[in-house]
């Protein structure tokens, strides 16, 4: 599945989670808004922990969107983080008014409902919410040039063929294969 390796930034079973809802405007289905536990911190290699920052929000956001199954199924070249922003939800609907979230900065810098103590009653959830919008052709190469780690995700076994990419064959080796064959056969 795309994003698989984002599964591991969930926090489910987290006893202290970031509770966000994505809007994924481009979505199909009249449920656009997906629910995305996610840790706060996660292990960061040899420098220790580090918080979860906002790309790292998008991969897991996708990784949901497909693990959901919604629609439509996403293209071969929407499979990387750095096609998609962030952004700020105003009024039920994307806050153009404003920049993407800035993708290397920590997810706590933009809540406001996660950094408040817990005073509901236990059994109810607040929400932080932010839609998932596609990047412009200008804002994924600035994305590409800021989070360069992040690379174009595996199609996988997304359910639609269409959406895998075919390699190629460059000509030179389709017609030096006719060759080859008619030497070994000879």
């Amino acid at each position: 599945m795309p994003f698989e390796k984002f599964a591991s930034y969930s926090g489910r079973g987290d006893p202290n989670p970031l509770r966000l809802r994505i809007w994924a405007p481009f979505a199909s289905s009249s449920e656009t808004f997906y629910e995305v536990l996610i840790r706060r911190t996660i292990h960061g290699g040899e420098g220790g922990d580090r918080q979860v920052t906002v790309a790292d929000l998008i991969g897991l956001s996708l990784n949901r969107y497909a693990e959901e199954k919604k629609e439509p199924v996403l293209a071969a070249k929407q499979l990387n983080v750095n096609r998609w922003t962030l952004r700020l939800i105003e009024d039920d609907e994307v806050d153009y008014d404003f920049p993407a979230l800035d993708r290397t900065k920590p997810v706590v810098a933009f809540t406001t409902v996660n950094n408040k103590v817990a005073r509901s009653r236990s059994g109810s959830s607040s929400y932080d919410e932010f839609a998932l919008v596609e990047a412009t052709d200008e804002q994924f190469k600035e994305n590409e040039q800021r989070t360069p780690q992040f690379q174009q995700e595996s199609p996988g076994s997304t359910g639609d063929d269409e959406f895998i990419p075919v390699s190629k064959v460059p000509s030179s080796v389709s017609s030096a294969a006719p060759a080859a064959r008619r030497a070994i056969l000879s």
